[in-house]
């Protein structure tokens, strides 16, 4: 199974502006679902089922404090003139990339792929091979607020992967402490 660590957004104001900046960005990529909109943490890879119940067990032990991210800007993997993804960043004082450090320390022995270098944000178009450079779009919206929410759930989730894009499952939960 495809398994990751993540941060779900569950904030409505933010889902809506996100929605709202996908409706305004007329591009040639495919628009994340507002209700699937994550900060991934950990990705796992695909990893046999008793791997990840070793993980939820191991994420069910994570401590962590809550604490509040505001989510703002826009960007692209891996670059503007080359996009692959489009991205709303997060700024919070680094707390978020500490949380991805501590679900890596906890989840990260169960993993069939390498950790990456953690950058937050939250993908909000995936853009289709051959794209157009894109750095007027983004540009518009470089310094957009989309809102803030509060951090306070880790959550496993599995990853199915389809031609409507992905579906995503629980698997197991922490609150912060």
């Amino acid at each position: 199974m495809r398994v990751f660590a993540a941060v779900d957004v569950d904030s409505p104001g933010v889902r809506d502006s996100v929605a709202r900046v996908q409706e305004s960005m007329r591009m040639e990529a495919r628009p994340v679902d507002p209700e699937l909109l994550h900060f991934t943490l950990r990705f796992l890879g695909e990893i046999p089922e008793r791997a990840a119940r070793g993980a939820a067990e191991a994420l069910s032990r994570m401590k962590f404090s809550g604490f509040r991210a505001d989510i703002r800007g826009v960007g692209a993997f891996p670059s503007p003139s080359k996009p692959r993804v489009v991205w709303a960043g997060a700024s919070d004082g680094g707390r978020l990339a500490e949380l991805a450090a501590r679900a890596d320390a906890a989840v990260g022995e169960f993993a069939s792929a390498p950790a990456a270098a953690f950058k937050p944000h939250l993908t909000i178009f995936r853009v289709k091979n051959g794209a157009r450079p894109i750095a007027g779009e983004l540009e518009a919206f470089s310094g957009f607020e989309f809102g803030s929410m509060t951090v306070s759930r880790v959550k496993l989730k599995s990853s199915k992967l389809g031609p409507r894009g992905p579906a995503y499952s629980d698997i197991a939960a922490v609150d912060a402490s």
